[in-house]
């Protein structure tokens, strides 16, 4: 099974701080909240909910030594008269979790008079400002953490679209710059949304079971405002419907962010049939020609990807040229290089096999033989080896050369195990019986 496929189902609050190490272990769900280990973390808290959990996180992180001491960031945008409390339940936990704690204020109402923006944009810049003047003090490299979470994620796409924005407008980074202009210069900080993995509710059931206190901010609750609109008549009707903002997230950007952080120079590539989904061919085209850099081949021809574009409306893509082979299966593409040694067939030698640059020794059993689909006699076998390796997503032209063990009888023959493995990012898949 695709490992990374496996791990990045919904994941439940709770069992990943239980275990946070297991989850941490898959270096891409570690890069969403950890992308560097050596440079300084600034929390920004505000001192509602996302943001309190959102240093129980990091300081939990520090604790297990997987990054250095955070510091807590607070700015008061002295909006409401009781802003102050915010502040003191965001310097009371700094104090409990013994974290250096900076604050900062602004008076935003008077900024957006002066600049005629609306309050939620002023308020951002004012605090923007603030968190680089705070990088600037360190001069040390420096990545925000802001608290926003699934449901955050999915009140901006509706909010994009009520503004008119298509559906290619959908994706939202982790990790992002964000321009800072002071007078007639712009800077830039690092900000980093590590919590898109997760929903309100899971937030807010944590907090309550570890009887954790936060602030509750007033104006989030006044419906003149769109997202406070959105969030509490829109989003509750789309939870009835059992849509979770961090899976959405998960579906419609990790595959992205996968792409562009891991795309190298290697035999084979596998994207989801989402990724190219209202996609226009200009789009696709510079997909392609990522795609054939990272496979170290020659760029394809306009036919092709009017071809793509073409069988992408079907249930199924097959399209192979001199240099690549592209095939769908279920919900996965792969586009694999012509000269792959996945398309070569393995060297089986008793106990041995040599196949994609690896060799591995196998202590059999007695009866248990080392075998691959071409070399198969047995067609119940082979139907159901077959099967198996369509529902993990494996594709047709090189499902025939992955090797497996299985025992003979005289009677009958049981296949015991797939040898996956040799691909990277999957599990072997382990067979009691045909």
């Amino acid at each position: 099974m695709n490992q990374q496929k496996k791990e990045f189902q919904w994941i439940e609050l709770n069992h990943f701080i239980k275990n946070i190490d297991t989850y941490l272990k898959n270096e891409e769900l570690k890069r969403l909240f950890i992308p560097n280990e050596s440079v300084q973390y600034i929390l920004a808290v505000s001192g509602g909910p996302d943001s309190i959990f959102l240093c129980y996180l990091y300081y939990l992180f520090y604790k297990k030594k997987y990054i250095k001491m955070p510091i807590m960031f607070h700015y008061n945008h002295n909006i409401r008269d009781d802003s102050y409390q915010d502040e003191e339940i965001v310097f009371s936990l700094s104090k409990k979790l013994k974290l250096p704690f900076y604050a900062s204020s602004g008076n935003v109402l008077k900024f957006s008079k002066l600049l005629k923006m609306n309050l939620e944009d002023s308020a951002r810049i004012l605090r923007y400002r603030a968190l680089l003047k705070l990088t600037q003090k360190f001069n040390v490299e420096s990545i925000i953490i802001t608290g926003h979470h699934g449901d955050d994620y999915l009140e901006t796409i509706f909010l994009r679209l009520i503004r008119g924005s298509s559906l290619r407008n959908i994706y939202f980074n982790p990790l992002r710059k964000v321009p800072v202009k002071i007078a007639k210069n712009i800077y830039y900080l690092k900000v980093l949304s590590p919590l898109l993995l997760f929903d309100k509710d899971q937030i807010l059931n944590l907090l309550q079971q570890k009887k954790i206190p936060y602030a509750i901010d007033k104006t989030n609750y006044d419906l003149q405002y769109k997202r406070n609109l959105t969030r509490f008549k829109l989003l509750p009707l789309l939870k009835q419907f059992g849509i979770k903002g961090g899976l959405v997230w998960q579906r419609t950007h990790l595959n992205l962010h996968r792409f562009k952080c891991e795309i190298r120079h290697r035999d084979f590539l596998i994207l989801d049939k989402l990724f190219f989904y209202n996609l226009g061919n200009k789009e696709i085209k510079l997909i392609f020609d990522q795609i054939t850099n990272g496979l170290s081949i020659s760029p394809v021809n306009a036919n092709i990807i009017s071809e793509f574009i073409y069988q992408s409306y079907t249930s199924k893509i097959f399209i192979q040229t001199k240099n690549m082979i592209i095939e769908s299966v279920r919900n996965q593409i792969w586009f694999i290089n012509s000269n792959s040694k996945l398309l070569e067939e393995p060297i089986i030698k008793n106990h041995k096999i040599q196949w994609l640059n690896q060799e591995r020794n196998y202590n059999l059993k007695e009866n248990e033989v080392l075998c691959f689909l071409k070399i198969e006699n047995n067609q119940k076998i082979k139907n159901h080896i077959k099967e198996l390796l369509r529902t993990k997503e494996i594709p047709q032209v090189i499902r025939y050369n992955i090797p497996y063990i299985k025992e003979n009888h005289y009677d009958k023959s049981l296949i015991k195990r797939i040898l996956l493995s040799f691909l990277p990012d999957f599990q072997d898949i382990y067979i009691n019986s045909t």
